[in-house]
């Protein structure tokens, strides 16, 4: 874990929200990011978006996007789940 930095008067490193993107079939990832929400005290808003599996994906269904067609599903998955975020 790293060390925390001194946070703003709040208590929290940064005063904005915090999104995190992780897949359901990581949950060791999802326990360490949680771990260092609370050792570094991140934000006070500190949020898990559910990440696209690219192993899941319809391409079809799932792409309205020609430029997301051009990429492999892992990759194609990896941006839908940062435009989820991001909505």
């Amino acid at each position: 874990l790293f060390e925390p930095q001194s946070p703003p008067g709040n208590g929290y490193l940064v005063d904005f929200p915090v999104l995190y993107i992780n897949l359901d079939k990581s949950p060791q990832r999802n326990e360490y990011m949680l771990a260092q929400q609370k050792h570094l005290r991140i934000s006070k808003v500190f949020e898990r978006i559910d990440a696209i599996d690219g192993n899941e994906i319809d391409r079809e269904k799932d792409f309205p996007f020609e430029v997301v067609n051009k990429m492999n599903d892992n990759e194609a998955a990896c941006t839908l789940s940062h435009l989820a975020a991001i909505r």
